[in-house]
């Protein structure tokens, strides 16, 4: 058995190995059709801002300003497109990566030194008063998107009060229980292993070619989608700051809102397809009759392949190449656990035995 389990992994392997090549052709054309639609398609949104929603001020331009516009437009999509290739996105992915097991471990160990700093001046973590913004700070919907970070640690724990979470205030006929100090190391101790800063990042699923291994191609596929949507996300960003620049614009979302639409964090509008709708909230409203929503650029993957049949039909043969990676990299996995349970079986008599000798 464990011979047919190796066995098994090793076609898996060389399967996978014989498909990878095909799979990155399929993305590299996908993004070829992508880049020879994407000028039109950054056109007819922008086409409909001007058109539907600040006619007026498009008129007004002098006719100069209108076509350096439009040049700007085309300048913009070029530079872009020069960086929407397989090797450029993958790049970008090794520096994504990178930059969140920075930050993680950053957040990590800031939460994990304040609970040290907090059990040696034997007092209770609090929230710390939050500071004031001042005049000039962006109103609260452009303010960043927050993320929680949730924490494997024992519920007695946030009865004594975490960095972040307000402190529980004591019944009024009992006095305010006290922690022990026992305890509270053990709580410190698990929570600093739990809070133990993550591996290095795995280059082989950030690498400018596919890794052999199914289950590391599943993740190389989505750290790929990931770069592709900050590419278009910049993109965006660009096109309606040079909106804003020449007064063609409502306002100016900042990134990290973008961001949070397009992780599903912020809620949005109907709109057009590569535009994107917020509602203003209710206290930032500029006045009676003016404008109660913004409508901004956001390209985004699902709209551009809606609108162009070419790209639709290149990432329906993408899906059904992920079904297939997916069933192997399943396959994969129950051939992998096996493998590991029968040398961990075969490990065990080998130990018993020598163990039974005299």
């Amino acid at each position: 058995m464990l011979d047919e389990a190796q066995r098994q992994i090793t076609l898996l392997l060389q399967q996978q190995e014989e498909l990878a090549p095909e799979l990155y052709r399929d993305l590299a054309l996908y993004l070829q059709v992508l880049r020879e639609g994407l000028l039109h398609a950054v056109q007819q949104a922008c086409f409909h801002l001007v058109t539907q929603v600040v006619p007026e001020r498009y008129n007004a331009l002098p006719a100069e300003r209108r076509q350096a516009f439009q040049g700007r437009l085309q300048e913009l999509v070029q530079r872009a497109g020069t960086l929407l290739t397989v090797e450029q996105l993958m790049g970008l992915a090794a520096q994504q990566q990178r930059r969140d097991h920075r930050r993680q471990a950053q957040r990590q160990q800031r939460l994990l030194d304040a609970l040290l700093s907090a059990q040696a001046e034997g007092e209770t973590p609090t929230t710390p008063a939050p500071t004031p913004a001042p005049a000039s700070a962006p109103p609260a919907a452009a303010a960043s998107v927050h993320l929680s970070l949730d924490l494997p640690v024992s519920a007695d724990l946030f009865d004594r009060g975490v960095p972040g979470l307000p402190a529980p205030q004591p019944a009024e006929h009992h006095a305010a229980p006290q922690p022990d100090p026992a305890q509270l190391d053990q709580d410190v101790e698990a929570l600093s292993l739990a809070l133990t800063p993550p591996a290095e990042p795995d280059p082989r699923v950030t690498a400018s070619s596919l890794p052999r291994d199914p289950v590391l191609q599943l993740r190389w596929w989505s750290h790929f989608d990931r770069a592709l949507q900050q590419r278009l996300r910049n993109l965006s960003h660009a096109v309606n700051v040079e909106m804003l620049r020449i007064g063609l614009a409502q306002g100016l979302l900042p990134i990290n809102l973008l961001d949070g639409v397009l992780e599903g964090q912020v809620e949005a509008l109907p709109a057009p397809a590569n535009l994107l709708r917020l509602p203003l909230p209710a206290d930032q409203m500029p006045g009676p009759g003016l404008p109660s929503e913004v409508l901004t650029l956001l390209l985004r993957c699902g709209d551009l392949e809606f609108e162009q049949p070419r790209l639709r039909t290149c990432r329906k043969r993408l899906e059904q190449r992920r079904g297939t990676l997916r069933t192997m990299a399943k396959r994969y996995r129950r051939w992998q656990r096996r493998l590991s349970a029968l040398e961990a079986e075969q490990q065990w008599f080998q130990d018993s035995a020598l163990s039974s000798t005299p």
